[in-house]
Parts: structure tokens; C-alpha cells; sequence
């Protein structure tokens, strides 16, 4: 029996091979989205994998006369914690209130902040309401359980609702699950609500989710555009 070629890179011309590792060399890193807990604080163990290596960052900057977005370097600084070395990731220019990296529809201009500080949903009915523009957007949790473990969030413009959570998302089982509302404004520049949210049915698993006007899908509000997953007592 020959063998099979498509198992066998051998079989390829050495043509194919070259331009199959540059594609995989030329891959782009996974979006990211970091807030400012992740920033500024000597709180990695070690430098994540994810933040490593050559990547380009956006940072929002928040000022007395309003939000910019603007180019910035990241990197990581070792500081010695007694027996342990322990890294603050740094940014310049300094202070990013969030940072953005391989988010194309994020990029150096003018951007709108409505909520700066997270809000958390913290029981059933809990809401924030989310004036951009001419739009009245409003975030809401909803749960039957005292402990929000079969919680949903659901975003709602006038007569549209998306949900952007519920319980069969969740990746651990319930244990002081939090609903966090992180940011919110425009940041794409369409007019439209964006969002930075942290949902988890963990109390120790922070995903940082960045979700964009610009990247919903037919009939949604908003759709994922980056993601960085944090865990932290």
C-alpha cells in the first residue's frame, strides 16, 4: 500500500514547505485586552507567554479634556520580592487606563469614555444604563439562584437585546461568580457602544473581553475582539 502523502510532509515540494512555514511564522498573535489591574503592579510570577514577543499596542489614555488612544511600548521589569523575582508590566508613554494589541478596528485617535471604573452586577435585576450619543444602551444581569450561578448579562438598545453571557458558558463550576462591566464608550470611532467586560463563574478567573460595534455579527450589538485571561485570588 503507498503511503498516505497528505500525513507526510516529505511528500511535499520543498516549494510548499517554505511557504507553509513562513505562514506559520507570519501568524498574527491572538488579540489582546488588558485593563488596569494588569498593568503597573508587580504581580506576574513570570512574563505570560501571550505578552511576550514583538507585538504592537494601542493605549487608552484618559484626560482632563477627554479619552485619545495612542501607540504605546509594553514591557516587562523584574523587581526581586525577597527570595523571588516577581515582573510589573510598564507602558509608555505611562499611565494607559487599558491596552490593545492585534485589535485593527482599535487604533491612535480620539475615542468616547462612558464608564471609566468597573461596575459589577451583583444581583439579580442589577443594571447600568449606557448613554452614548443619541443611544440609550443598558447592561443587565438576570438570575434565579441567590448566588447568580445560572446568571445571564444582556446588553439592550432600545428594542434589540444580545446576551453576552449565560451559564452555559461558564468554564468552572459556580463559586463567587462575578460580573464586572469594566469600561464602556466608543473605540472604534462608529458611534456605536463598545465594552470591556470580565464575566466568570469563578472568583479567581478574571477574562478580560473585548467586545466591539464593529465586530458583531448579523442581529448583535457587539461581537469579541480580544481576550486576556487572568487568575488571581
Amino acid at each position: 500500500m503507498l503511503p498516505d502523502a497528505r500525513l507526510h510532509s516529505s511528500f511535499l515540494p520543498p516549494a510548499l514547505l517554505l511557504a507553509a512555514a513562513a505562514a506559520h511564522a507570519q501568524a498574527p498573535p491572538a488579540p489582546l485586552v488588558l485593563i488596569g489591574a494588569d498593568i503597573g503592579e508587580a504581580c506576574y510570577d513570570e512574563a505570560p507567554a501571550e505578552l511576550s514577543g514583538p507585538r504592537s499596542w494601542v493605549g487608552l489614555y484618559l484626560g482632563v479634556d477627554g479619552s485619545r488612544l495612542a501607540a504605546a511600548t509594553v514591557r516587562f521589569v523584574p523587581e526581586a520580592d525577597g527570595a523571588f523575582t516577581v515582573f510589573t508590566l510598564t507602558a509608555d508613554p505611562p499611565g494607559p487606563h487599558l491596552l490593545f494589541s492585534g485589535v485593527e478596528a482599535v487604533s491612535p485617535g480620539p475615542a468616547e469614555t462612558v464608564v471609566a471604573w468597573p461596575v459589577g452586577l451583583t444581583e439579580t435585576g442589577a443594571s447600568i444604563d449606557l448613554p452614548l450619543g443619541r443611544n440609550e444602551y443598558r447592561v443587565h444581569l438576570e438570575s434565579s439562584d441567590p448566588y447568580l450561578c445560572d446568571a445571564a448579562v444582556w446588553l439592550e438598545l432600545g428594542g434589540r437585546a444580545q446576551r453576552l453571557y449565560g451559564p452555559e458558558e461558564a468554564t468552572s463550576s459556580c463559586d463567587e461568580p462575578h460580573f464586572d462591566v469594566s469600561w464602556a464608550g466608543d473605540l472604534d470611532r462608529d458611534g456605536r457602544l463598545d465594552l470591556v467586560v470580565s464575566f466568570s463563574s469563578k472568583y479567581s478567573h478574571h477574562p478580560r473581553l473585548l467586545l466591539l460595534s464593529s465586530a458583531a455579527g448579523p442581529d448583535q450589538l457587539v461581537g469579541p475582539a480580544a481576550l486576556f485571561e487572568r487568575f488571581a485570588g
